[in-house]
């Protein structure tokens, strides 16, 4: 590759340049030799304006394989650059993104503000709904509330239209994990956002029962020698919830089998806090085998596979 790399070069055939740098860059980059393939796109850059996105890209990728996080954005700042100039939005949208995952490790406010911008250019639906779930969790973060409240909104909606299931569950868990962190005053409405998070799981049985495991590892968590009494009035407040998002004239049938259903995990915590059991008093096999238990005996009832959430 060297060899055909420097008679491309001699020869002035920059279509056949462009393909033999990016192949050699990709093959020093998965070979672990990132720090080589730098001066050979370095040198390429700047002269290879039809493909110059390509090598640019690959400039800022290795500059990352060698956490060099100043030297990436810049090349990441580059490829923005050419892509404002062709006007490509997907190419826009992703360097906002690169220089937001770097910037994330330093400076949060300017890690949302580029996150921004790739939303703004992003035009694939599963691409910006990811970006808006990132800038959720961001902005949670920063503990910019309203703004986060508004990007979770835009998020949902993309991501019912589109089918989204795992941006709907993040998108809620990231909100409930933000309510809970505030106290106990938001701990129902971390819930709620916990049980929202369920109902797109609810065909996929291994994430069901790992969003549920989150949630009454969290509801275990809570201190105080009332605990039990703290779950057993959230519960409460969750059926009567629940109850109030069905219609009228549900059965009262469905309405105990929707509440077994969502509030499965929120069952369990209550009937181990009865043994004043915690997450550091159960190993991992142990609270797996709970959750199996739990859900079989659930999805069991004939009556329970037919609840969609109200």
């Amino acid at each position: 590759l060297q060899a055909a790399l420097h008679e491309a070069r001699r020869s002035k055939l920059s279509d056949r340049e462009v393909a033999i740098t990016a192949c050699l860059a990709h093959f020093l980059r998965i070979r672990g030799r990132s720090r080589e393939a730098i001066p050979i796109l370095q040198a390429a850059e700047g002269r290879i304006a039809p493909e110059q996105q390509l090598v640019t890209r690959l400039l800022a990728l290795s500059f990352e394989d060698l956490k060099d996080w100043a030297s990436a954005a810049s090349a990441w700042g580059r490829l923005i650059a050419i892509a404002e100039a062709v006007g490509d939005q997907s190419v826009l949208a992703e360097g906002h993104a690169a220089i937001a995952n770097i910037e994330r490790k330093t400076n949060l406010p300017v890690a949302a503000a580029e996150l921004a911008k790739a939303i703004k250019a992003e035009r694939d639906p599963t691409g910006r709904a990811l970006l808006l779930l990132e800038r959720v969790q961001l902005l949670l973060e920063l503990d910019r509330e309203r703004e986060a409240e508004r990007m979770f909104k835009e998020a949902r909606t993309l991501a019912n239209q589109h089918s989204l299931e795992d941006v709907l569950i993040d998108v809620h868990l990231a909100f409930g994990d933000y309510y809970w962190s505030k106290g106990e005053r938001r701990r129902f409405k971390a819930v709620q956002c916990y049980v929202a998070g369920l109902a797109p799981a609810i065909t996929r049985p291994d994430v069901f029962s790992k969003v549920g495991a989150h949630i009454f590892t969290k509801i275990l968590s809570m201190n105080g020698n009332d605990r039990l009494q703290q779950i057993g009035a959230l519960r409460r407040r969750l059926d009567s919830w629940l109850a109030s998002q069905l219609k009228s004239e549900a059965s009262a049938q469905r309405v105990r089998d929707t509440n077994a259903l969502f509030l499965w995990p929120v069952i369990v915590a209550e009937r181990l806090a009865r043994h004043d059991m915690s997450p550091l008093h159960f190993p991992p096999d142990q609270a797996l085998a709970i959750i199996n238990r739990e859900m079989a005996r659930i999805f069991d009832k004939s009556s329970v596979k037919s609840v969609k959430m109200p």
